[in-house]
């Protein structure tokens, strides 16, 4: 998958529709990108990694940088601006919990969610980044003590698009995790991304995977941030050394020194 910021439509802040849309426009993701990873990845508009098949990218304006659009939408939610610059309605404040794994997120990640941070309370959103361990993280993304998380995921075809968007995802394991952060049940939703699993036919497979898409982004449930990212630094010495299929990370089986 992308790597994205997950909205959390089960709790106040994102079960509104027209506040999920005002937080995609608050802040210009494009040029964060650009500038902190200073040209080594691209800003991405899809659900999934540029690398995995069936992918749609999502340039129509859903995700474009536009503050009035995203004051106008607040507006119309009925969130009004208090003298602190943070909006509120019915006595809640407009609050936006994002916790981050410091051993999860590298630092420019980290640095484009503080931009998010500082942009989105331009036009009244109240964010507080949480910088947690990993186990902490864990536990707050298990009891959905967030409002909009980014927890990477990753397997080798676009059907991680039902691991992490079916509402069987939302579903606890033991452990209390569960893949699927924006808490959506949507049985059509999930009829797509199942026929998509099991059909052998590419060009169905593409089209119900582009449908499934086009749901998550009309439902402004997910704003992508950049491409996934994977990188080894090794030895010119080393020969042989290969990605494992499911997670990309690096396979010594087959490796050896080239002395």
């Amino acid at each position: 998958a992308s790597t994205r910021l997950e909205l959390n439509t089960g709790g106040n802040t994102f079960s509104d529709p027209l506040v999920r849309q005002a937080f995609m426009h608050a802040s210009d993701i494009e040029t964060g990108v650009e500038t902190l990873f200073f040209g080594t990845v691209e800003r991405s508009t899809s659900m999934v990694a540029s690398s995995t098949p069936h992918g749609t990218s999502h340039d129509d304006g859903a995700f474009d940088y536009d503050q009035e659009l995203a004051n106008e939408l607040l507006d119309e939610a009925g969130w009004e601006m208090g003298e602190d610059g943070i909006r509120s309605k019915d006595g809640e404040r407009l609050t936006v919990r994002i916790p981050v794994s410091t051993h999860q997120s590298i630092p420019a990640e980290q640095s484009l969610i503080e931009q998010i941070q500082a942009q989105s309370r331009e036009v009244g959103f109240d964010v507080t980044i949480d910088p947690m361990d990993l186990a902490s993280w864990y536990a707050a993304a298990g009891a959905w003590e967030f409002d909009a998380i980014t927890a990477p995921y990753g397997k080798s075809s676009p059907d991680v698009m039902r691991i992490i968007f079916h509402s069987d995802g939302i579903e606890p394991a033991p452990s209390g995790y569960h893949a699927n952060n924006i808490n959506v049940r949507n049985d059509e939703l999930d009829a797509l991304l199942e026929q998509a699993n099991q059909t052998t036919d590419e060009a169905e497979r593409g089209d119900l995977y582009a449908q499934a898409q086009q749901i998550i982004v009309d439902g402004a449930y997910v704003m992508p941030l950049y491409d996934w990212q994977t990188r080894v630094l090794y030895s010119e010495d080393v020969q042989g050394l290969r990605l494992e299929t499911n997670l990309s990370t690096p396979w010594f089986a087959d490796a050896w020194i080239n002395e």
